[in-house]
């Protein structure tokens, strides 16, 4: 599955407006390993665990990876 599908997808799942792609992805480009910045495909702002649980069920289906 493409990105656009899969980022299609998380939209329908949570809302257009939690779904992040784009320059507003440069603040989930850092955390606390040696790895240098890297900012990610898309990144989720989910509410509650059933978001947490359908986002990554969908990551599952699609084989996309999950950090």
């Amino acid at each position: 599955m493409k990105g656009d599908d899969v980022i299609a997808k998380l939209e329908r799942l949570v809302g257009a407006s939690r779904v992040v792609v784009g320059e507003g992805l440069e603040r989930f480009s850092r955390d606390e390993s040696d790895v240098g910045p890297r900012a990610p495909l898309v990144a989720v702002e989910a509410l509650d665990a059933r978001e947490v649980e359908a986002v990554v069920r969908l990551a599952r289906e699609t084989k996309t990876p999950v950090v």
